[in-house]
């Protein structure tokens, strides 16, 4: 990715830069073509004045000559004084016509200098132009490539974190298997045998039968067991009962709450008071007997 962004970095370079170059490459060519016109227009208006300036000659000395022929005849001295004249102003012609040259020459001079400094730096735009353009190319390929090579190297690491997600799920679902396993076997209750319910197992009332399956008997007293009810009250007052085979002189049942799909941790185990339904009957009977023998004694 850090590639990426400098390729785009480097990339906005080369716009600016292209762009730059462009817009110096526009107004170089306008001075590069305004400095050449400038040169052609100073060497047309040198070339019609040097050919003003020997039209203007010839005609000065066609006007002399019209006037020293229409003098002939006349004193020696006013055809010199012709003369004289026409030298004087062919020599003032010649001499403003040579600071007119001498002018354009010069402005000739420095727009050929101005010409030959604008076409040098046109050259040098049309190379840089080139040079941006090439950068520009080579730097939207070089992100092209990176953009290709990111979006390989995500999809690698995708599959990769794809498959690291499905090791981690399954070791998971293992362990979630295990601890359900686990949880499954000790909370199960035990299976019914000779036709007596062991401990731990479940003496409910069978409305059909009208009975109970009757507890397993041990050996001695100690090992004779009883049916009795595990109770817990919740705090709204409502009761709930486990019927159960319980040792005679247990007070306390362990309950296995329900463990949910999913679970990563099994339920605490909560204890339940117990108390054998035998015992209560005998204790609900002595305490009738008792009664009953207090009402006839009186």
């Amino acid at each position: 990715m850090n590639t990426l962004v400098k390729q785009g970095t480097d990339l906005n370079t080369a716009n600016t830069n292209w762009t730059g170059a462009r817009d110096k490459y526009d107004t170089d060519l306008t001075a590069f073509n305004n400095a050449k016109t400038l040169v052609a227009r100073f060497s047309a208006d040198q070339a019609y004045l040097l050919g003003s300036d020997s039209k203007g000659v010839a005609w000065m000395d066609a006007t002399v000559e019209a006037e020293v022929k229409a003098a002939a005849g006349t004193s020696e001295k006013k055809v010199l004084d012709l003369v004289a004249k026409s030298v004087a102003e062919n020599a003032t012609i010649t001499a403003s016509m040579k600071l007119l040259n001498d002018w354009h020459t010069e402005q000739i001079r420095a727009g050929k200098a101005a010409y030959d400094a604008a076409a040098k730096q046109y050259n040098l735009d049309v190379q840089a132009l080139i040079k941006a353009k090439g950068d520009k190319i080579n730097q939207e390929a070089a992100i092209k490539g990176a953009k290709a090579q990111c979006h390989t190297r995500a999809f690698a690491d995708a599959q990769e974190d794809r498959k690291k997600k499905e090791a981690a799920d399954k070791k998971i679902k293992a362990a979630q298997k295990a601890l359900q396993d686990a949880y499954a076997k000790a909370s199960a209750f035990p299976a019914d045998a000779a036709g007596a319910v062991q401990k731990g197992g479940l003496c409910t009332y069978d409305t059909v039968k009208k009975a109970r399956t009757p507890c397993a008997k041990g050996a001695t007293d100690a090992d004779t067991l009883c049916c009795g009810a595990a109770q817990r009250f919740l705090k709204d007052g409502t009761k709930l009962v486990v019927e159960t085979c319980q040792l005679a002189t247990a007070t306390t049942y362990l309950y296995y709450p329900e463990m949910k799909d999913g679970a990563l941790k099994a339920p605490t185990p909560e204890t339940w008071r117990f108390q054998c339904i035998s015992a209560a009957q005998k204790l609900a009977a002595a305490a009738t007997a008792a009664l009953a023998a207090g009402y006839m004694m009186a």
